[in-house]
Parts: structure tokens; sequence; C-alpha cells
């Protein structure tokens, strides 16, 4: 039996579901370029594990640009100006930020403190992509991850009013964008000098780790494979994690990031949670087959996908605020979403299959 045309039907919620999620890609994809256009030092670096450290660990010259700067030297300042927690400490030195310029690095040598100019490139794709020592697992990763938001989008395109087919979209453009902006290209020096970079991006992961990615996590496990019970008793629920997100984003603001940590790993308990809930109370043998066939092809892919991060989590830290994903349990957490998103690819194809009327598979 093929979708009812109320099935096909695009009300205004389903407007509001398609162009919000796809505001929030074209926001990545935006962001993304204009971080590409900003002059650079050329260095794959990264922010230190310690939550209480501030400034940079450089890895590798990918431009190739001569300086000073050797692997493993720690950037505590640029010209003048050390690096602090204020976001805005380095705004300043934007004005001597621009291609063809050198700027005055200060940066830790083992017990030394070295001061020597480092010039300022672009970026190019091609050294970027070579520099950044991208494997065929990467790819597929990558490729991975772009089939996913196909499949979501597909499944939300066939179906506007289903509200699995809806959530599983929203989380996939959640998921997709925090790859583009974290993933795609790290963090570096030159985001925290600019004014727009560092502002937008603070601004993204604050509202990722808060009223984006848990509520939609939760949503999605609320309305799978049909919406579950506690939903029907209790319609409230549905708004009450972005209830929880709002206020974990004033955390986030104030620096309580204990706070937003806590919400972000209580949004994958609790999703987890109402998924094992519905696989177990479910009564209905389409959608127990659809959930337990979900379960059964995370389980499959845990031993290839347990060891990686999910894309962006493990570089993405707020621009001058510290970060508050503590290392182990975003390792943690990442390796989680990264099988939720290939449960996510199962479900988008088992929300396609039950709306054309045909049987989903079932684990044998």
């Amino acid at each position: 039996m093929n979708p009812s045309t109320n099935d096909r039907h695009f009300d205004r919620g389903a407007w509001a579901t398609l162009i919000l999620p796809s505001a929030l890609l074209i926001f990545a994809v935006v962001m993304l370029v204009y971080r590409f256009t900003l002059p650079t030092d050329g260095w794959f670096s990264e922010q230190p594990d310690d939550l209480d450290a501030t400034g940079y660990v450089y890895k590798t010259n990918i431009m190739g640009a001569p300086s000073d700067l050797q692997p493993g030297d720690y950037l505590v300042g640029v010209n003048g100006f050390p690096l602090t927690d204020s976001m805005s400490m380095l705004w300043p030195v934007r004005e001597d930020w621009q291609v063809g310029n050198t700027v005055r690095y200060a940066a830790r040598r083992g017990d030394e403190t070295l001061e020597f100019d480092v010039p300022l490139v672009r970026w190019n794709l091609s050294s970027y992509w070579r520099g950044q020592g991208r494997s065929v697992t990467d790819i597929i990763g990558f490729a991975g991850l772009i089939a996913f938001l196909g499949v979501a989008l597909l499944a939300f395109w066939r179906s506007p009013a289903n509200p699995a087919a809806r959530a599983l979209w929203v989380m996939a453009a959640v998921i997709f964008t925090s790859f583009v902006v974290g993933d795609l290209l790290p963090f570096t020096i030159a985001d925290v000098v600019d004014p727009l970079s560092s502002s937008t991006q603070s601004a993204f992961i604050g509202a990722l780790f808060t009223v984006l990615l848990p509520p939609a996590l939760i949503r999605f496990a609320l309305v799978f494979p049909k919406p579950s019970a506690l939903l029907q008793k209790w319609p409230w629920l549905a708004w009450a994690p972005y209830l929880i997100g709002l206020l974990a984003l004033v955390a986030f603001v104030r620096k309580a990031y204990i706070f937003t940590w806590g919400w972000m790993a209580a949004g994958v308990v609790i999703a987890v949670g109402i998924l094992i809930y519905n696989a177990v109370t479910s009564h209905d043998a389409v959608s127990r087959a659809q959930l337990r066939w979900g379960w059964v092809v995370w389980s499959l892919d845990w031993p290839f996908s347990s060891c990686q991060p999910f894309p962006g989590f493990s570089s993405m830290y707020p621009i001058g605020y510290r970060a508050f994903w503590i290392y182990s349990a975003h390792s943690a957490l990442g390796s989680w979403a990264s099988r939720w998103g290939s449960l996510s690819c199962v479900t988008g194809c088992l929300i396609l299959t039950s709306s054309s009327g045909a049987p989903p598979p079932t684990p044998s």
C-alpha cells in the first residue's frame, strides 16, 4: 500500500521541519567557506586535553610556509596578547592578521618560552586534504554521513507527516552540521582572531550541545518507529528536552559547562533508554521488528566504529570558552553517536520501506 495523500501533505509543521534544518546546513557550509578564506599560519593544531589549559599545540605544517614553528610547540600568545578564556582577547590582532603579513608568536617548547615571527598564508584545499592525512576510512566515513543525510531527507520527503521521518531528518541535519563545522576544518588560532568566526562558532557549539543534539536524539527515540506510549500519555514530553536545553544553554553562556556536559550525556542515555523501552514493550509486530533490526545492525557495527570518534567531536571545543567536553566522556559518547548514524541510516530505510507498504526485514 502506497503512502496516503495525508502522509505526503506538507503542512506548516512539515515545512518548518524542512526549512529550519536546511537553514542550519546552509549556515554550516557558508561558515566553512568563510573560514577557508581566513588567513592562516598553515599549521594543523589542536587544543590541549586539559580543561584548564589555553592555547594550541602544533602538529603538522600543512601549507609548508617557512617558519620557526616546530611540531609540539604550544602557542600561548600572539602579538603580545596572551591566549585566555576571553573570546575577544585576540580580536585586536585582526588588523595585522592579513595574508602576506607576519605575526609574533609566543610558544612554549619544553621548558622554554620562545618568540618568533610566523608568516600568514591562505588555505589551499588540495594541500589541506593531503596534509590532514585523510585515509580511505575517512572517505568512507564521509560518504556514509552523506548517505545518512540523503536517506533521512528522502524518508522525510516521502512521508512529511510521519513523526519518525521528521525526527530522523532533524537529527541527521544536526549531526551532519556538526561534522561540517567541526571536522572538515578544525578550529585554529585563525578562528579566535576573527570576531565573526569566533562568535558564530561559540554560539553554534553552545546550541549544539544544548538545544540541538540532545533534543534531536530524544525526540527521535520518542517517535521511532511510531510515537511511543510515553509520548501518547504525556504529550508535553516532546517539548521538555528543548526547555531543558534552553536552561543548559544559559548554563553554557554563564560558563557552567558541567551542567551543559551533563545534559548532553543525559540526552544520549535517555534516548537509548527510550529505544530499549520501546523494543521491550511494543505490542505491534512491525514496530518491534523495526526496533530489533536497528539494534542488530547497531551491534554488528560496534566492532568497526567503537574506536572511531564522532566526526567533529574530537575538535569541537568552544572558541574563547574552555572545553566542557571531558576527553574520556566525549570519546565514549562520540563513538556511540557514530554508531547512531549507522542505525539512523537503517531506520531511514525502514521508514521508507514501511511507508510503501512492504514489510520490514526481521532479524533471524
